[in-house]
């Protein structure tokens, strides 16, 4: 009645309504909701509360959210979330979220894109890590087996966690070297700053080329490939620790 009084009429000019699927009954029920609406909006943090009955804001209760897994990407909630997509797929209906979790956690957004979730919104800070994660798994779960894709998002995890360990003491090196422009620098802060930037680099750059070979289809055994680009990466893995303690004399933690 209150769309109607402001001349809103479902279907007119293309207008269509979606449902925000927050609440248990908007899962369980999702095909007579489906009858109302064209579509649901899945908010990812009230569903995770609601569904558990532990408050995220509730100081007693946020200890028992970590100590029994009461998190969105939890079993409770992927089922939850699964069942919501394909009772609205098989009613034509889309599904998008719009939480926070995909933003946080790359595990449940290769989730939400295996069960081809039709949108994802992501935080202005993770946008570009968001749409990056979604290329790749859309790769992955279309170009290898089982097995392999176990492998493959090891291997992406593993190089993403390198470059959070050197992503700060980067930012702080180059900091100080911008700041000394003109002035006199210890040498080291500047070959220091030009490792780790070229480090950092590389491993963007190695997981990005990881991920193309897939999409190609560059190689005849998948094994190989991971072997090939798994090498690099572990050679990276002995050389940050050594450039970490070398700088930390520069007060770079």
């Amino acid at each position: 009645d209150i769309m109607l009084s402001e001349g809103l009429i479902r279907g007119r000019e293309g207008l269509q309504v979606y449902c925000m699927a927050e609440i248990p009954s908007n899962i369980f029920c999702a095909d007579i909701f489906c009858t109302y609406f064209d579509g649901f909006s899945i908010g990812s943090n009230d569903l995770t509360q609601l569904i558990y009955g532990a408050g995220r804001d509730n100081e007693k209760l946020i200890p028992l959210s970590k100590d029994y897994n009461y998190i969105t990407n939890s079993e409770a909630i992927r089922r939850a979330i699964k069942h919501l997509i394909q009772v609205a797929h098989d009613h034509k209906k889309k599904v998008g979220i719009c939480g926070q979790a995909p933003s946080d956690d790359p595990e449940f957004l290769r989730f939400l894109v295996r069960e081809e979730i039709d949108s994802i919104s992501l935080n202005f800070d993770t946008f570009a890590r968001g749409r990056i994660n979604t290329w790749r798994t859309e790769i992955i779960e279309a170009e290898l087996d089982d097995e392999s894709k176990v492998k493959a998002y090891k291997f992406l995890s593993d190089c993403d966690d390198l470059v959070e360990r050197i992503r700060v003491p980067r930012g702080k090196l180059r900091n100080m070297v911008r700041k000394s422009r003109g002035k006199n620098i210890d040498n080291r802060i500047a070959e220091n700053s030009d490792k780790i930037d070229g480090i950092f680099k590389e491993l963007a750059n190695i997981s990005y080329l990881f991920v193309k070979e897939i999409d190609n289809g560059d190689f005849d055994d998948f094994s190989q490939l991971y072997e090939k680009y798994n090498r690099r990466l572990l050679e990276f893995g002995k050389t940050i620790p050594n450039i970490r303690r070398s700088i930390r004399e520069f007060g770079i933690y």
